[in-house]
């Protein structure tokens, strides 16, 4: 089941990777996973480790308080 919170975290990473150009495939290189995994997290069925959330944080140009959005979009 997916949670409110994932759909939300999941949401903002794919406007943030369409914003910037990049495909999952790109995403997925450059955090050396794959891009079924880019994928589940863009469609709220996972939520990627802390280490991996600072790393999307740099790369699709997002800050806490985006993620704070999310945590309130999902309440």
């Amino acid at each position: 089941m997916r949670s409110p919170l994932a759909r939300a975290f999941g949401k903002l990473i794919a406007e943030r990777r369409k914003a910037a150009g990049l495909g999952q495939g790109q995403v997925a290189e450059v955090l050396d996973v794959t891009q079924s995994t880019v994928s589940k997290w863009e469609l709220g069925w996972a939520i990627p480790d802390l280490p991996t959330v600072l790393a999307l944080a740099d790369l699709l140009n997002f800050s806490v308080d985006d993620l704070r959005d999310c945590k309130r979009a999902a309440a």
